[in-house]
């Protein structure tokens, strides 16, 4: 696993990004950058490819959806019951998706495999 990946997080609420923020810290990732809103993370992401990326599926739009389909390096949280988990899962695989509620080892995990 490539503790060094830089780790992008977007999520809109802070209490969800410091909970995801402690658990990937516990685990040794310290190159972390959050974002609020996707308008922001887009710059950064068509700048470099080389991050991974952690994004709340509240945020998946065609902008994103040109740019994830062309990368390894995503992880895609949402709720379960959500009918769009199921729609993301279908284009993206189901590797690609975390669903709450999940561990901390489970994330870590999931970043694990699909670190290239």
């Amino acid at each position: 696993m490539n503790l060094s990946m830089p780790i992008i997080i977007c999520e809109e609420r802070e209490e969800i990004t410091a909970v995801l923020r402690d658990m990937l810290t516990k685990h040794g990732f310290f190159h972390l950058f959050e974002f609020r809103d996707e308008k922001e993370m887009m710059n950064v992401l068509d700048q470099e490819d080389n991050q991974f990326l952690l994004l709340n599926s509240k945020f998946i739009n065609s902008n994103i959806d040109k740019i994830i389909s062309k990368r390894k390096n995503f992880l895609i949280f949402s709720q379960p019951d959500e009918e769009k988990t199921i729609h993301l899962a279908s284009m993206y695989g189901v590797d690609h998706i975390l669903s709450f509620p999940y561990s901390s080892r489970m994330l870590v995990e999931k970043i694990g495999q699909l670190m290239v």
